[in-house]
């Protein structure tokens, strides 16, 4: 199993901003797609449309305009192609790709980062290509709203606004007004549901309709609904996004999608025209021809990937003996080199630039030449990192080879002083297309390392001086700077363990070696710092008995282990004991390698969702664990941060439950806010993976992707359906109960994994401004929910809300108090939510306002203030208004407004003797729906609905689970007419 973790990585593509047109979009085709023109054919043909299509939906602004097309190796020499020494697939835009399983059957776009923040990538599969102009369009409709659909999901950070029948968090209807809605964006889309034969449908009380229901979606001529693009399966005439003005585009904002959600209630189109993107492009211009041009590039030879090391060699190295971890990290990450799988060279720099060693592979016969040349650094004056970088291009600038596709790793521990500077050769540097990992020793190095890491898609990482185990550190962030996820060498070292540890007199520290792992486990053993007294060092294997064919080397300061191959799997014990009665501190540090070639491993990927951190909310950790094409659920997934000031070391727990700010339950994504801010400074991230007895592997599921009607019972039609309209009236349909067959719970399956455990070093991100951890707001509530409504005593009425606790600061802490609020107008809760009504402790009716901690539901039945309410002519009262709340943490820092709900009723006539009747809705789940509600059908006699529900490939995230109760009215003339209340769907 192997980890790596880094931070995120931002596009190279970029807009020319006197055109509006998108340069470099990267379309790279994986080395296990058979070869098929059709595939090139039509790649073309859908970027012209998918062009036109995006340049009419963003009203003239934006289109593709440069499309580069990256062919793999595996494929017949392309004459036309520019020729490449390495592959760019995993720093494609667009991957072309077979699918990992059922899930992926359709174009989709990994997205993990928070609303308006793009995605990871978009998958493409083949098939979809190749039969472009049959299969393709027969189930998916026009093939450019598809690709259109993904890129507005990957470039502008905007989510789907549809549902599905199998997931009761995003449902593919909904009750609204006594209505059962679409979720859709317009809410003008229609729909029919029959029965197999024509009869009435049957419809559960959360709204869904049950699996033998056959649903219709259709689109009239006459003023049909322009958006939104982001609904699925396609329309014809929708080639819009939905905005917030009234018309063919009007938002739905209580529909429960995972935009409303996600982007608390705004508009797709608003997200998207907030996009930097947008800020840059000209005025609109839709008279301009659009025409896509394209270039060809293809992998050559396989050759060994080009890294140039370029050193700080600086006076201030020599403090904190900088440049003995410097020389040590390298020594030992040029030894672990696999021979012949990089070429290696290395330059360093004081006042100018110098090559200290030239490009070459690193072999048995080259190695002992590289660390030669590592044991004589030495320091010099002054630091000009602009020169190390321009002469690093020039070294990967050779008669065979442009310094495209290689990586350079920047090294340095102070501030630039000598020209040209960063800024100066930064522009040629992202023009050559080389990454650039850099690696910031000490809290004096140049702040302007982590803008040209993500100008050039690299990584960033920080090693804090006061560290012991800084040369460990140091040589981890090498490796994972010089690493590709794609990398499948079984040589390829996977570490299980890096931990400081104190102990007096003796020590035992197990580790995990799963069956997968097991050649040449190396076990190192450092003294922090290095002092008097002996450390003797042994390991005890699996079955308990010591192990008397490893070998030792080293000294008391730092000892290596080495376990023959293959080792055995299980629990290992290192035992260490120390001469010195006084405490002492190590550092211990595992590392294995595969021990099957063809046994892929399990690979993380590890990221902040922004390299730079300006508001508190931008501190997100996401954790990706996987095995090959399927993902890892149910594992403990930690990361420790190191931050600028005492106490330095902190724990983030990441999570992969939907609840925020993870984006989608069960992907195999975890996420975490990091909330203990320590001023302005350098963080440093480590990730801590480990596997337990409910640590599954499953097949992939994404959040975000196109959906293509190829289910029979889900239609999308041309044809026009008689009596098709955007709303129902709930006695449209047959109501049942809720069963175990229709409720859609998620069930985690799949193979169980072997325990594991894994860290690895996460690269570093920087705090710019002065933010403290007593300024982090409580996380936002996004799904209150009214469950229940009833008239009460002297015409009240009587409402049951429920909520899940957000944090005190973001996802962490409790709260110290909610307040909540109504009013009769929507839009004043949000732009003026303190001058609203307030509902407070003497408001309860059932329950309490006390906190409860983060991630715990809460119930309370209030009463309604009287001022929301509606008198009638014939005395009587009803009710329409909407409720929103906040959270408050002891600082008196308040979240932001919560998802809006509203609350209606209408009372019997005054003439009429009726009964108290109670509507029941009650609603679990770990994720909601922001800014949405969905209401629950009142439970009626009817009969009790078995149909089995079959799964789809559109999965599930979090069960939402409903129930419902009424209070039968004594003999009522008639029955009180209830607008069911909008509830959340989980």
């Amino acid at each position: 199993i192997a980890l790596l973790c880094m931070i995120i990585k931002v596009t190279s593509l970029e807009i020319d901003i006197t055109d509006g047109g998108y340069k470099d979009l990267l379309i790279s085709i994986h080395k296990d797609v058979p070869h098929n023109e059709s595939i090139v054919e039509n790649i073309k043909a859908l970027l012209q449309a998918s062009s036109e299509f995006l340049h009419s939906a963003t009203n003239g602004r934006v289109y593709f305009k440069h499309v580069v097309i990256d062919f793999p190796n595996t494929w017949p020499e392309r004459s036309s192609a520019r020729r490449l020494s390495w592959s760019s697939f995993e720093k494609s835009d667009v991957r072309v790709q077979e699918p990992g399983s059922a899930h992926e059957m359709w174009p989709f776009t990994r997205q993990s980062r928070p609303c308006g923040q793009p995605g990871d990538f978009i998958k493409i599969p083949p098939r979809f290509l190749a039969e472009l102009n049959g299969s393709t369009t027969r189930h998916c409709g026009n093939p450019a709203y598809v690709f259109v659909h993904e890129w507005a999901h990957y470039r502008y950070g905007v989510f789907d606004e549809y549902g599905s029948r199998d997931d009761d968090n995003y449902p593919l209807t909904y009750c609204h007004d006594g209505k059962v809605k679409l979720n859709s964006c317009s809410g003008r889309i229609r729909y029919k549901a029959t029965g197999a034969s024509g009869e009435k449908c049957m419809i559960t009380q959360k709204c869904q309709f049950l699996k033998n229901c056959t649903v219709q979606i259709f689109q009239p001529d006459v003023d049909p609904a322009e958006a939104s693009i982001m609904f699925m399966p396609y329309q014809r005439n929708v080639s819009q996004f939905c905005d917030s003005n009234n018309g063919p585009r009007q938002h739905n904002a209580f529909a429960p999608n995972k935009q409303n959600k996600i982007c608390n209630g705004r508009p797709t189109w608003e997200v998207i025209s907030e996009n930097e993107d947008f800020k840059k492009a000209p005025r609109s211009d839709m008279s301009k021809r659009i025409q896509v041009s394209f270039e060809e590039t293809q992998q050559k030879e396989v050759l060994p990937q080009r890294v140039v090391l370029v050193l700080d060699l600086s006076e201030s190295m020599i403090n904190n003996s900088r440049l003995e971890f410097l020389k040590e990290a390298a020594h030992r990450y040029i030894s672990d080199i696999p021979d012949g799988s990089k070429r290696l060279a290395m330059v360093v720099f004081s006042r100018i630039a110098l090559v200290y060693h030239t490009l070459m592979p690193v072999n048995v016969n080259t190695r002992q030449g590289f660390l030669d040349t590592v044991d004589r650094l030495l320091p010099y004056t002054s630091t000009c990192i602009g020169c190390g970088l321009e002469l690093a291009l020039e070294v990967l600038n050779t008669t065979d080879e442009t310094p495209e596709g290689a990586i350079i790793v920047l090294m340095s521990d102070g501030v630039e002083n000598e020209s040209p500077f960063m800024d100066d050769v930064m522009p040629k540097v992202v023009a050559a297309k080389v990454e650039v990992s850099t690696m910031a020793l000490g809290d004096a190095a140049d702040k302007k390392l982590e803008k040209l890491a993500a100008a050039t898609k690299g990584k960033a990482f920080f090693f804090d001086d006061l560290q012991g185990n800084t040369a460990l550190q140091m040589e981890s962030a090498f490796v994972a700077a010089t690493t590709s996820q794609a990398d499948e060498s079984s040589e390829r070292y996977t570490q299980i363990m890096d931990s400081p540890t104190l102990f007096t007199r003796t020590l035992d520290q197990k580790f995990i070696l799963e069956s997968s792992l097991g050649n040449n486990t190396i076990v190192v053993i450092q003294r922090v710092p290095a002092g008097s007294g002996h450390i003797t060092a042994w390991l005890v294997d699996p079955s308990g008995q010591k192990c008397q064919v490893c070998q030792e080397s080293g000294r008391d300061e730092m000892k290596t282990i080495f376990i023959p191959s293959p080792a055995k799997a299980g629990t290992w014990t290192l035992h260490l004991e120390s001469s010195s009665p006084s405490e002492v501190e190590v550092n211990i540090q595992v590392k294995s390698q595969a021990k099957e070639q063809n046994d892929e491993p399990i690979r993380a990927s590890c990221r902040m969702a922004s390299l730079e951190v300006k508001k508190p909310m931008e501190a997100i950790i996401l954790a990706t664990v996987t095995k090959g094409s399927m993902i890892i659920l149910n594992a403990e997934v930690t990361a420790e941060v190191t931050r600028p000031k005492p106490p330095h070391k902190v724990t983030v727990r990441l999570n992969d439950d939907g609840q925020e700010p993870d984006v989608q339950a069960n992907d195999g994504t975890y996420s975490g806010y990091f909330t203990q801010f320590a001023g302005r400074g350098r963080y440093a991230v480590a990730a801590h993976v480990a596997g337990h007895q409910k640590t599954r592997l499953v097949e992939p599921r994404h959040g975000s992707g196109s959906f293509c009607t190829t289910d029979h019972m889900l239609t999308s039609s041309a044809i026009p359906i008689p009596d098709a309209e955007n709303e129902y009236t709930i006695n449209d349909f047959i109501i049942v109960n809720a069963t175990a067959e229709d409720s859609n719970e998620t069930a985690v399956s799949g193979r169980v994994v072997d325990p594991f455990q894994r860290v690895e070093p996460g690269g570093s991100f920087q705090v710019t401004e002065e933010i403290m951890e007593e300024q982090v707001p409580p996380g936002d509530i996004r799904d209150l929910a009214v469950t229940e409504i009833r008239p009460g005593e002297n015409g009240t009425l009587l409402v049951t809300i429920t909520w899940t606790w957000p944090g005190a600061r973001l996802t962490s802490g409790n709260a110290s108090s909610i307040e909540i609020r109504a009013s009769k107008n929507y839009a004043k809760l949000n732009s003026d939510f303190e001058k609203q009504v307030e509902i407070t402790q003497a408001s309860v009716i059932e329950g309490n306002l006390d906190p409860l901690p983060p991630g715990v539901r809460h119930e309370v039945t209030v009463s309604m203030p009287h001022a929301v309410s509606i008198p009638r002519a014939d005395g009587a009262t009803d009710w329409s208004a909407y409720l929103a709340a906040r959270a408050i943490n002891s600082d008196g820092v308040k979240s932001k407004t919560s998802n809006i709900v509203p609350v209606s009723y209408k009372a019997p006539p005054v003439t009429t003797t009726v009964a108290s009747t109670t509507v029941r809705m009650t609603t679990q789940a770990t994720t909601t729906v922001a800014t949405t509600t969905m209401g629950t059908i009142p439970p009626v006699k009817t009969s009790t609905a078995t149909t089995a529900v079959p799964k789809t490939t559109q999965e599930t995230t979090t069960a939402a689970t409903t129930t419902a109760r009424t209070t039968t009215a004594s003999a009522p003339a008639t029955i009180p007419t209830f607008t069911p209340p909008d509830t959340e769907v989980g």
